[in-house]
């Protein structure tokens, strides 16, 4: 079972099937979700049903990314489901890029898969221009694994995806290390 995250500045609840978390404004936002393989969304009830979809499948998890006073989440952080090497993925409202909350929450995310669900390791499939998330794979001390050529249903060209992955011993021994410092 997926359970609540708290970081400094966040708290990141577990998004089920039915939960009232307004994610419509995130979803419907262009520029939120222009890496994404969707277009904005119209209605709340296709983000209603993107959720479900994600969140049906074996083996995701999702979390809404909460800050500490509010009750609407700024974004969500997740693993993939029905996927051979456990993908993770993210998007902040862009009213708060530039904030650190991307990495914090996905620091708390890497820890819990690594910790708590037992996954070996970890893949962000990141396109190449966006170079926010690159950024953040880097805080993460993600390493880069190689590129694909990817065209998603609502493009018209291939886009050239960066993987970075990160194996559950690279994590352990970065938190080691981090322990160690005066």
């Amino acid at each position: 079972m997926t359970r609540t995250l708290s970081t400094d500045r966040l708290t990141l609840r577990p998004v089920s099937s039915g939960d009232e978390f307004d994610f419509f404004p995130l979803c419907s936002n262009a520029t939120a979700v222009r890496y994404l393989p969707t277009t904005p969304h119209q209605t709340a009830a296709e983000t209603t049903a993107w959720i479900e979809s994600k969140i049906s499948k074996s083996g995701a998890h999702m979390w809404a990314m909460f800050l500490e006073e509010s009750d609407q989440p700024i974004g969500f952080v997740n693993y993939l489901g029905e996927s051979r090497i456990p993908g993770m993925g993210y998007v902040v409202h862009p009213d708060y890029w530039g904030r650190g909350y991307a990495p914090e929450a996905c620091h708390a995310v890497l820890d819990c898969g690594f910790t708590q669900l037992g996954l070996d390791r970890v893949e962000l499939w990141i396109d190449e221009t966006n170079a926010a998330s690159h950024r953040v794979a880097q805080k993460l001390r993600f390493k880069v694994k190689g590129r694909i050529p990817l065209k998603y249903n609502h493009q018209s060209t291939y886009r050239s995806l960066v993987v970075y992955g990160m194996q559950a011993e690279e994590w352990t021994a970065g938190h080691a290390a981090l322990a160690a410092r005066p």
